[in-house]
Order: C-alpha cells, then sequence, then structure tokens
C-alpha cells in the first residue's frame, strides 16, 4: 500500500479503507475453489474418513475457514467465504457452510451448500478504521463469535435484529433475503452483520448493552462455526438478551432525537 494511503496518525482514511476491502474481495473472488468432484470416500474406517474430511477441506482451497464433522466423521461440514457475484449484486462477503455426508455407496461427495451470514464491505471498512484491523483472514477471525451467532439465528428462526458483544465492540445483525440480480429471493432470510461499533467509540445506550452482553457470557458463549449444525441449551437464551439489547438501543436513541 502507498504510504500516502495512510493518515500521519497511523488511522485509516475512508477512501483507503473502502479500497483495502475491495482489494480483499477481489482476492476472495480470484482465489476460486477446487472442484471435489471425483473425491471418493475410503469410508471403511474412522481413520479414512477422516482422512476424506481433510482432502475435502483442501479442495476448498485458501477460501475456507475451517470444518467439523460428527463423532463418527460420516458427516461433515466444511466452512468458506465467497463473494456471491455470480448470484446477487450484494457487495460484501457470504460465510457458506458446505455439508455433505460419507456414503460409500455414492459415486462421489455431494455438498449442500447454505449460507450462514453476510457480512457487508461496510464491516470491513470499519474494522480497518476502528479496530486497526487491516488483514481480511484476520478480519473474519474477528468477525468469528458474530458469525457463529448468526448461524445459531439461522437455525432459531430469529426474525429480529440483535446485537452481538465482543471485546472488540458491537456487531449490529439482523436476518434478511439475499435478493438476486433480478431481485428475487434466493435462499429466504439469512442473518447479516451490517455494522460494527468498537468498544472504544460506544454511546450510553450501546456501552451499557455491551456490558450488559459481556457481564451474560455472550462471547464465551459464542457457537463455534464451523459447527456441526445443532442449538445447544443456552443459546435461545443468550439470542433473546441480544434482541433484547438491540431493542432498547433502538428505543434509547428514538427518545434522544
Amino acid at each position: 500500500m502507498r504510504q500516502s494511503a495512510v493518515k500521519q496518525s497511523g488511522t485509516m482514511g475512508h477512501a483507503a479503507a473502502t479500497q483495502l476491502a475491495r482489494d480483499g474481495i477481489e482476492r476472495i473472488e480470484r482465489q476460486s475453489l477446487h472442484s471435489i468432484q471425483g473425491l471418493r470416500a475410503h469410508t471403511g474406517s474412522r481413520m479414512s474418513r477422516q482422512d476424506a474430511m481433510r482432502r475435502i477441506h483442501a479442495a476448498f482451497g485458501k477460501n475456507a475457514i475451517g470444518y467439523a464433522h460428527d463423532e463418527e466423521c460420516r458427516s461433515g461440514l466444511v466452512g468458506y467465504i465467497s463473494t456471491m457475484r455470480s448470484a446477487s449484486l450484494y457487495k460484501g462477503v457470504g460465510v457458506v457452510s458446505a455439508q455433505f455426508d460419507l456414503d460409500p455407496s455414492a459415486p462421489r461427495i455431494g455438498v449442500d451448500e447454505r449460507l450462514e451470514s453476510m457480512i457487508d464491505l461496510h464491516i470491513l471498512k470499519r474494522l480497518s478504521q476502528r479496530a486497526g484491523v487491516r488483514d481480511l483472514p484476520e478480519q473474519i477471525r474477528l468477525c468469528m463469535p458474530a458469525i457463529g451467532w448468526c448461524a445459531a439465528a439461522n437455525l432459531a428462526g430469529i426474525e429480529a435484529r440483535f446485537v452481538v458483544a465482543t471485546r472488540a465492540g458491537l456487531w449490529f445483525c439482523r436476518r434478511e433475503p439475499l435478493p438476486d440480480q433480478a431481485g428475487r429471493d434466493i435462499c429466504g432470510p439469512v442473518s447479516r452483520i451490517v455494522t460494527f461499533c468498537a468498544a472504544t467509540e460506544l454511546n450510553g445506550a450501546q456501552r451499557r448493552g455491551w456490558s450488559a452482553l459481556m457481564e451474560a457470557g455472550v462471547e464465551r458463549a459464542a457457537p463455534p462455526w464451523p459447527g456441526m449444525p445443532a442449538l445447544r441449551p443456552d443459546d435461545m437464551r443468550h439470542l433473546c438478551s441480544m434482541v433484547t439489547v438491540a431493542m432498547q438501543m433502538r428505543n434509547a436513541n428514538s427518545c434522544s432525537n
């Protein structure tokens, strides 16, 4: 990056942050996934199934985030990031889960893909400017608690806005449809991370909500992702708390206007 793209104070300007985010998305687009067609699962033993899981994960290339599997390694999931440009006009990063079963009778491994969350371009800019995180893989790692809660919100069918608290700050989320290039719904409501506020810049209502959620252990309790899809006993309680805090913040902002 040119020296002039960064302000003298060490903070990044709006134009430079926007360009950095766009460059990161372009890299995702170029790092296309390898085909898994032809991969066969030698499922005679658990060790061979684990090896098949690793080969499937490797086939997703540099865009892969990680993978998970059930106890017997018969079902698995790879998480990866995508620009979704071929399907949608959305400007940002899609977080996708690719689920599969290791079926010895099948001629090839079939994959069922599901969009778990969308990370707006605005988020990547905010992380560069306000959290000082400018490397895309590190930005995605910082988003992981929010991504985990987004996946849980999808499983729970949460329709309201919700906010995730981490040490870095607040992640404002909502579920909405992803339109294709003609404006038609592609996959039904999916979680979207809309904006981020660093912990150092929270206002009064945001600070109170952030403190309440941190004390409740929302960051520590974030569902691991990638992970096999299942709601845990306390997930609904935490999601309800995040919805409540989001409502309280909106009400406080309405009263102050």
